[in-house]
């Protein structure tokens, strides 16, 4: 198993608690998890080394404001600021694929909650893993990547069908097979980072604006990629190996989760509690 993520210092629990999950429950199968320095400390860096199959690398600079903070929306009662506008995820993407031959993408706010081999041999087999992200690619594409991404033409115009999901950029599995027709395409859309801007002109405003969620999508629909089924009430999510099928659930909300649930979408939803249990099954390099 070959993971990729990424982590500044403010994540960095996160990012602990999600390669404690890893260990806790596939430590026999994993073989590396390459770790992206968004703006991690000297220290934190350190520590990093000192754990078993975890490498540190830097983010390739396709474009000068790579890994800087910039304003993204008002989210609530707060304002967003993003590393990059996402810009530097098919960037890294890019580089663990130069290194392993396929990789599981997850944003550092991801907890394994079950042993996930079976995701791994759809992955190996199958040359991707995708899931939709409940909206729409039309509610989250502002009017200069409609342009820019030709989706104004006739041809195109099924890509904003309202029922049309894009896919949930923060966790994918991607194989050598989609480097050249879907991560190639995105590093060159990251040598801009306007292409990753929102200026306020998706269908309901400023703030729905998706970064590369909205620009992965949009590849990821004209090269007609399975997109699977994220955390549906009647409709799973399952994978396909050697013959076989495999419900695998997969949700963002803490509500949601169940016995059966593999993959928890935690972002910053971790307690001590669940945080102490993860990072004591880290092992240590020898």
């Amino acid at each position: 198993m070959y993971f990729c993520t990424a982590s500044d210092s403010e994540h960095y629990y996160v990012l602990l608690n999600f390669i404690g999950s890893i260990f806790k429950h596939n430590e026999k199968d994993l073989k590396k998890i390459a770790v992206y320095n968004l703006g991690l400390h000297q220290q934190q860096i350190q520590q990093l080394k000192t754990i078993d199959r975890v490498e540190v690398f830097e983010v390739e600079k396709a474009n000068p404001l790579i890994t800087t903070p910039l304003y993204s929306a008002k989210h609530g009662n707060y304002d967003r600021w993003v590393k990059g506008l996402f810009s530097w995820k098919p960037v890294i993407i890019k580089q663990a694929l130069d290194i392993f031959p396929y990789i599981l993408y997850a944003d550092s706010g991801t907890t394994v909650l079950k042993p996930i081999n079976g995701l791994f041999e759809h992955i190996k087999q199958n040359g991707y893993f995708l899931t939709d992200c409940g909206h729409s690619i039309r509610w989250m594409t502002p009017k200069h990547i409609i342009k820019k991404m030709s989706l104004d033409l006739e041809k195109n115009k099924w890509l904003l069908d309202d029922n049309l999901f894009g896919i949930d950029a923060g966790f994918q599995g991607i194989s050598r097979s989609l480097k050249e027709k879907y991560i190639i395409p995105m590093c060159e859309l990251a040598e801009d980072i306007i292409n990753f801007v929102d200026d306020g002109t998706c269908p309901e405003g400023w703030g729905t604006g998706r970064h590369d969620q909205t620009l992965f999508s949009i590849i990821a629909r004209k090269l007609n990629l399975t997109i699977l089924n994220h955390d549906r009430q009647i409709e799973e999510c399952i994978l396909t190996y050697e013959n076989k099928t495999e419900p695998f659930h997969i949700t963002h909300a803490g509500n949601k989760v169940r016995s059966d649930t593999a993959i928890y979408r935690s972002r910053r939803s971790i307690n001590q509690e669940t945080f102490n249990d993860n990072v004591k099954y880290i092992k240590i390099k020898m």
